[in-house]
């Protein structure tokens, strides 16, 4: 590529490098919906580009401050020491008048680091809450995963008890049989490491396919690493220690005199496995905390999914062009948009075509301030605009409630008029009718608009808050000047994504240099939207069932591990009459009791932690009781499910066998 030349905005450039196929540049997760950058320009190609550009603000006025200054510091070079010497540089270059204004005050330049990049603020603001929330979900899955070691350790222990007595007896040192369980825990620990690694690899990419998804997709480059590596294997080792360290102790501190006297009594098989089933009831507390987590997220997600958009969004298709920035002016331009629109209308599965400055739910708004002359409101007045053409209500169907809508004859009418929404025409025009009614642009005071419509609220920026307040107005009487860049909406009669080659090719027809953007569908682009909803509703409904699983596993294990030491005991029972549903109601009723108690833990513990998932519902408190008991149900009835292929096996023991049992 080097030499070779490209054009940009029509403009030619000659390639003189090619940055690493990882760099996109220095603002990571900026204000635009792709932040990464493809092309690296001279700054002063603006100049050249500037014709070209939407803005029509000098690049280079005396007054605008809106370079973005790197430098690397010599190493031992003092940070303030730089800073001071190159804010004297930006003072010494202003005028004199603007150090004289008191109420002006005096720029000065802030150092700060550039490792991050730019806007850190921004992605904190943004990224920062729900990260903590799903660090939270994994340290606790990452707790469930210890304690259900520690839990399986020492009833293994508990199972082992002989065995252990046995081999003190004989002479093995205490610190030897510690050694011996600690090395068994981490042959454990060292398996589910190993299956974990390989896990990552796939994970990654399954979690960079959700994250990347949606307006204000950040281009992450993720990948294990060694510090990573390092850090999991770290975490491995802590834990079996920790949580392998206890049981292994608690099962060498025996009385050997007592312990080689006791012959498996009927009461102390079951007191001995009291710490497991504490660990039992944590896990399922925990269980139960992400569970309610779950089914709340999965709640709020069906919540603004269901939320009334004040427009239908099946079959329709978004594009957008920028005939602006490929040497188009105003004239021309207008021309092109109506031979777009003419175009499209006509093709076969298409009913109808339109185009606007903003889409919806597509987080990008434009607002404006109003001068009402005979509304109710004080003036002037903050609302949301949109610049649209013709036929924009049929095309994504919002219902007009007076008047009438914007037509192909407003396009080049001298007389300016707007379409309003009911929440503006509530706000600013009182009850009676706003139609006839006038207001002015505060940019520009000497248009006087009038409203000849209103249609039914609808959602624009985002999913989730209240209607705002929308002023439509055709796309020709822009107060900011003519829109060199536009969105088309295509009502289609068949699947959307199917007719969008169709589209392409007769955007081409009309000039094969002009080239599309944003496409896609607006059903798709809501989907988009919902990315971090989407993103929690599944992680953390993944890490829930993950902790349920392992909830299973201990209370399966302790179940084993009771009936396997308790096997004379049942015996016994069943001798003296007890049938084999007794036997099960008893084991049930057992487990039933650790799952309550768990139970009782864990509601508490979700409505502390309520106030720091509030922010991330939408029409669903964090304390919902529906939710809460939906989690209390399923976590129970798993639990006696775990419980209940263990206890078959105790009705099933012979009482003559078991009377014999060691």
């Amino acid at each position: 590529m080097i030499g070779k030349p490209i054009y940009v905005n029509r403009e030619p450039f000659t390639v003189v490098g090619v940055t690493p196929r990882e760099f996109f540049g220095v603002s990571v997760g900026g204000f635009v919906a792709t932040p990464e950058v493809d092309i690296c320009l001279a700054i002063r190609a603006r100049e050249r580009l500037g014709r070209n550009l939407r803005s029509a603000v000098p690049w280079f006025a005396d007054d605008r401050f809106w370079i973005q200054m790197m430098g690397r510091v010599k190493p031992g070079i003092d940070q303030r020491a730089v800073q001071a010497e190159l804010s004297a540089i930006l003072i010494g270059s202003l005028p004199e008048a603007a150090l004289r204004d008191p109420q002006s005050g005096v720029p000065r330049i802030e150092l700060e680091p550039g490792g991050h990049g730019l806007h850190q603020d921004y992605l904190r603001k943004v990224y920062g809450q729900p990260l903590l929330i799903l660090m939270t979900v994994v340290a606790l899955a990452l707790l469930m995963a210890c304690a259900n070691l520690a839990g399986l350790l020492l009833a293994r222990a508990t199972v082992r008890r002989k065995e252990i007595t046995l081999r003190l007896a004989l002479g093995a040192g205490r610190f030897r049989l510690v050694w011996q369980l600690l090395v068994e825990g981490a042959l454990l620990s060292l398996g589910g490491a190993v299956a974990g690694l390989l896990l990552a690899f796939w994970g990654v990419h399954a979690l960079l396919a959700l994250v990347s998804s949606g307006p204000y997709a950040i281009p992450l480059q993720v990948r294990p690493d060694v510090r990573i590596l390092g850090f999991t294997a770290a975490i491995s080792l802590l834990t079996t220690v920790l949580f392998g360290l206890a049981p292994a102790l608690r099962a060498t501190r025996l009385d050997l005199a007592p312990a080689m006297k006791e012959d498996t009594p009927l009461a102390a098989g079951n007191r001995r496995f009291a710490p497991v089933r504490m660990l039992v009831a944590a896990q399922i507390a925990v269980a139960l905390l992400l569970l309610s987590g779950a089914a709340l997220f999965t709640r709020s997600l069906a919540n603004l999914r269901a939320i009334p958009l004040g427009f239908d969004p099946n079959n329709v298709v978004l594009f957008g062009l920028a005939p602006g920035r490929n040497g188009y002016d105003e004239v021309r331009g207008n021309q092109l948009y109506a031979r777009v629109l003419d175009r499209l209308s006509r093709m076969p599965r298409t009913s109808g075509a339109s185009l606007s400055a903003d889409t919806p739910i597509s987080d990008f708004y434009s607002g404006a301030t109003i001068l009402v002359e005979d509304g109710d409101a004080r003036a002037p007045a903050r609302t949301w605009i949109n610049f649209v053409g013709p036929g924009f209500f049929d095309v994504l169907l919002i219902p007009l409630v007076l008047g009438r809508g914007i037509g192909q004859q407003d396009m080049g009418s001298a007389s300016k008029v707007a379409v309003i929404n009911e929440t503006c025409a509530r706000n600013y025009f009182g009850a009676g009718s706003p139609l006839g009614k006038r207001f002015r642009w505060s940019s520009k005071p000497e248009w006087e608009v009038q409203v000849v419509g209103v249609v039914k609220d609808a959602k624009y920026h985002r999913l989730r808050g209240d209607f705002p307040p929308t002023i439509y107005v055709p796309y020709t009487q822009a107060q900011f000047g003519w829109p060199q860049a536009m969105h088309f909406e295509v009502r289609t009669t068949a699947d959307p994504a199917a007719v969008i080659a169709a589209i392409r090719a007769a955007v081409r027809e009309i000039d094969r240099t002009l080239p599309l953007t944003d496409v896609i569908t607006l059903e798709g682009q809501i989907e988009a939207s919902l990315a971090q909803e989407r993103l929690f509703a599944s992680l953390v409904s993944l890490f829930g069932a993950i902790t349920l699983v392992l909830a299973c596993v201990g209370i399966y294990g302790l179940v084993a591990c009771s009936v396997a030491s308790r096997t004379r005991e049942i015996g016994v029972r069943m001798a003296l009459g007890a049938d084999r549903i007794a036997v099960l109601r008893m084991i049930l009723g057992e487990v039933g009791v650790t799952t309550a108690a768990g139970l009782a833990v864990g509601v508490p513990l979700i409505l502390a932690l309520a106030r720091i998932i509030e922010s991330q519902l939408y029409g669903v408190k964090a304390h919902d009781p529906v939710s809460i008991l939906a989690a209390a149900a399923g976590v129970t009835a798993v639990a006696l499910l775990a419980a209940y292929f263990p206890a078959r096996r105790a009705m099933r023991i012979d009482p003559m066998r078991a009377l014999r049992y060691e």
